[in-house]
């Protein structure tokens, strides 16, 4: 992914995912997933990075027709913003 808005438009799995830049502070990485199958996608850190707060490289499940905007915390942590 890019710094930026990333548009998501082909899961073909549930198991398919992308990953995240190193986190910075004030960084903003905004990812919509727009996958006509319905799958959800898994939104990975970088390694040994963490988002908010839990395990290190453990993914984010973007589903369907959600926007969620990562900002960078820390040099390994991202916390979400989610759309309703």
């Amino acid at each position: 992914l890019n710094l930026g808005t990333n548009l998501i438009s082909v899961v073909a799995t549930a198991a398919d995912s992308v990953i995240l830049p190193q986190p910075l502070l004030g960084q903003t990485v905004i990812v919509v997933n727009k996958a006509v199958s319905g799958f959800a996608c898994n939104v990975f850190p970088g390694v040994g990075d963490a988002i908010n707060g839990g395990s290190p490289n453990a993914p984010y499940s973007l589903v369907v027709n959600k926007v969620v905007a990562f900002y960078g915390f820390t040099a390994t942590d991202w916390f979400t913003l989610i759309s309703a």
